[in-house]
């Protein structure tokens, strides 16, 4: 009798651990159709290319985790990507948001022109495929064949700084939708560890092809995010959901996530033809200042700068030009003399408001910052020769007193663009009578290697970081289950224990 409850126990014990050692299976991530509730916001976000804390949501609808079988890595073997993405609906649209922290040193777009805007795919971009219907009901799309009854859209930053949209096929209840029909905003930062891309699409339901809207209504969404110089050279892209760059670029909607619309207090659906929507078409690309006339440098300018770049971070020997003075900080000027410039009446000529120097600390400027105002840092290197060019343009920026004129030529501050022979140059030849600078106490190893102030985070990781704060929707419940696993093997053991007692009173 006894025998055989303990056998029944034992039995009982293996099934609970088979049971729960397949649990994960049933929750884990998939490819094609994961399932997710779009939450809404009675406060639409601004579509500026900035996400602002809680403008979405506290926390990102997702990360890009390769840990997940949502996310493909076809294209990004080395798991370089990483990114946030942020989603929302209000009765007007539907809000969409990336934030892409790049490894690479400055954005790659494509040569912008009515022919080449489908070329984006191969540089940095977001893409983005739509059902306006539960995805599962979608129609196979033939090998090779880029149409279908589904949504494309492509954004990209051209240069870095101007906004492009495109959309490359549309469904068959979005006849004529075009690039006005729907918003889209973007950012570019650089830093001294990369760039950090920021996209934000509004997406109203008068384009959506749906005819109302309201908790429960379900579409298709999947995207894909290019970071990447050339994908013919050197490919990295990630997608959500196998819809859109798998199997040699075959389109997939029947892969999409199954999204649905839910939160609305307010449960009454919305009649699309109710919504308005005034969209914005997409800009002119601006163009680059033409060539200058060298012959306009003076002869005696102390230094000149070629092609300085407007707001990159900066290593020894390089310079760079910053238009937001409260970000100085951010582009690595510990080592750098840094000119706080003010414009003058005179086009591209800039006044010194004072000169500062970090020694290897984080800068303030002394001087209130007024609109208009600029800086201008210039990093020496000293690790081979403390009498390297670099240094002496360095120390010939420190030389410099309030008063004195700094001169940009082929620059246009408006676009942050340049002419491909621009140069910055200022000073006049200095006398040792007149250098009475110090020299620089900078260290005799490379000042580029110093650790940056946000280095203690492991933003650049070549593997992605698994957010452990995931709900169980998200494959998060790895910790659940080896509790329930570690619990009845424990059961397990007690029925032993309790075994091995009977059998000692027995004998």
């Amino acid at each position: 009798m006894k025998k055989s409850i303990i056998a029944a126990l034992l039995s009982i014990a293996l099934v609970l651990v088979m049971v729960f050692a397949l649990v994960p299976a049933t929750v884990s991530a998939a490819s094609a159709n994961a399932e997710y509730d779009l939450p809404y916001n009675s406060i639409a976000p601004k579509i500026d290319g900035v996400v602002g804390t809680g403008e979405y949501s506290t926390l990102p609808f997702h990360k890009v985790d390769y840990n997940s079988d949502e996310f493909l890595d076809e294209f990004d073997t080395d798991h370089s990507i990483n990114a946030e993405f942020y989603a929302c609906w209000d009765s007007e649209a539907m809000y969409l948001a990336w934030v892409v922290y790049s490894e690479l040193e400055a954005y790659s777009s494509p040569v912008y022109g009515a022919d080449n805007l489908g070329s984006m795919w191969q540089h940095c971009c977001i893409q983005v495929m739509y059902t306006p219907y539960h995805p599962t009901d979608a129609e196979e799309v033939a090998p090779g064949t880029f149409t279908g009854d589904y949504l494309e859209l492509g954004v990209t930053m051209h240069e870095g700084q101007t906004p492009i949209k495109c959309v490359w096929n549309a469904s068959n209840t979005q006849t004529g939708i075009g690039s006005a029909d729907w918003d889209f905003a973007g950012n570019v930062e650089t830093t001294t560890d990369g760039i950090v891309a920021t996209y934000e699409i509004k997406f109203p339901w008068k384009a959506s092809g749906l005819e109302s809207v309201g908790n429960g209504t379900q579409i298709g969404l999947g995207y894909a995010i290019g970071d990447q110089t050339n994908f013919n050279d050197h490919n990295n892209m990630a997608e959500w959901m196998d819809c859109i760059l798998g199997n040699g670029g075959k389109k997939v909607p029947k892969n999409l996530a199954i999204i649905t619309l839910a939160g609305n207090k307010n449960d009454d659906p919305i009649e699309i033809s109710d919504v308005s929507f005034a969209g914005t078409e997409s800009v002119d690309i601006p163009v680059a200042p033409g060539n200058i006339d060298v012959n306009s440098i003076p002869a005696d300018a102390t230094a000149v700068l070629q092609q300085t770049p407007f707001n990159t971070g900066i290593v020894a020997g390089s310079s760079t030009i910053i238009t937001d003075l409260s970000k100085v900080n951010d582009y690595n000027v510990k080592w750098a003399a840094t000119a706080h410039l003010r414009p003058t009446d005179a086009a591209g000529v800039y006044e010194v408001v004072e000169i500062v120097w970090g020694g290897g600390n984080e800068i303030t400027f002394a001087n209130e910052v007024q609109e208009g105002d600029i800086a201008l840092a210039v990093h020496g290197d000293d690790s081979t020769d403390p009498n390297s060019e670099s240094c002496q343009k360095r120390e010939a920026l420190r030389a410099l007193v309030a008063g004195d004129l700094v001169t940009f030529l082929g620059y246009d501050f408006e676009t942050k663009l340049f002419a491909t022979n621009a140069v910055v140059y200022y000073g006049n030849t200095v006398t040792e009578d007149e250098s009475s600078v110090e020299p620089s106490d900078e260290p005799s190893e490379e000042p580029s290697e110093e650790p940056s102030k946000d280095e203690s985070k492991e933003t650049e990781s070549s593997t992605p970081v698994v957010d452990e704060s995931k709900d169980d929707s998200e494959g998060g419940n790895t910790g659940l289950i080896i509790g329930i696993v570690a619990g009845v093997v424990a059961v397990i053991a007690v029925v032993v224990v309790v075994v091995i007692v009977l059998k000692k009173k027995k004998a």
